[in-house]
């Protein structure tokens, strides 16, 4: 998705009054609260609503599918069940937003704020989230398979029971998120941190965890199974339990040569 490729039927809107004339094609007086405006279930499927303020409002179910986003406010705005679907969202600002239930299905979020966003059972399946923050937000049973979250801050997050298979993880930062029962099957953490997490219970066989540090990790009963821990910093990490049949193991400080473990 570009600009240059929108239609020209796009929408340009810059605040909430406006968007809710669009929406109902009525005036809305000077003096209203945009904090009082309901856009609940409204459409604005492929629209350009880049840079408007939507702050705090009320979003649930809207339609936002392949719209223009870029640096969009959304900060603590419901936004229940809305559907972001394939929207262009880079730099647009979701923090403490309400998204259980959103579909962001290959949506375009590079440097997103998204710190203190609640996304419970969210879609987020082959997403772009390069370098976006999601800092103590929480994704429990989220749908990230897929998702590129490259460079991306998710410290103190909570992703329980959250699926990330085959995620594109490089040099992300979890440092102390939860992590437990998550799947990150075939998951790439290449370079990735993350200190003090608890993955207990977690999958991530055949996951690549080449440089990554997992120092001071919870990986009690984590299935390990064939990943790749090569150059993996693995100190004071709790391996009580942890399934590493076929793994390849070679962690700083441990053993010197990668080996093959067989059980």
């Amino acid at each position: 998705m570009n600009e240059e490729a929108r239609p020209e039927s796009a929408i340009q809107a810059e605040t909430a009054f406006e968007l809710k004339c669009l929406q109902q094609e009525r005036k809305i007086p000077v003096e209203a609260n945009p904090y009082k405006v309901d856009l609940a279930q409204a459409d604005f499927r492929g629209v350009n609503l880049s840079w408007a303020n939507l702050a705090a409002i009320n979003l649930q179910g809207v339609q936002f599918a392949t719209a223009f986003l870029r640096s969009a406010n959304f900060q603590g705005a419901n936004l229940i069940g809305a559907n972001f679907q394939q929207a262009d969202l880079k730099n647009a600002i979701l923090a403490e937003a309400l998204l259980d239930n959103a579909n962001l299905e290959q949506a375009d979020l590079r440097k997103a704020q998204l710190w203190s966003a609640r996304l419970n059972n969210a879609n987020l399946s082959h997403a772009i989230c390069r370098e976006a923050i999601f800092v103590e937000a929480t994704l429990n049973n989220a749908n990230l398979t897929g998702i590129d979250l490259s460079h991306a801050d998710l410290c103190e997050t909570n992703l329980y029971q959250a699926n990330l298979h085959e995620a594109i993880l490089h040099h992300a930062s979890f440092w102390t998120a939860n992590l437990s029962q998550a799947c990150l099957k075939s998951a790439s953490l290449l370079n990735a941190s993350l200190i003090g997490a608890n993955l207990r219970g977690a999958c991530l066989s055949e996951a690549n965890l080449a440089y990554a540090d997992l120092s001071q990790t919870d990986l009690r009963d984590a299935d390990l199974s064939y990943a790749n821990l090569t150059q993996c910093q693995l100190t004071d990490a709790n391996l009580t339990g942890t399934n590493f049949e076929g793994t390849i193991l070679a962690p700083i400080g441990l053993i010197p040569n990668p080996v093959m473990l067989c059980y």
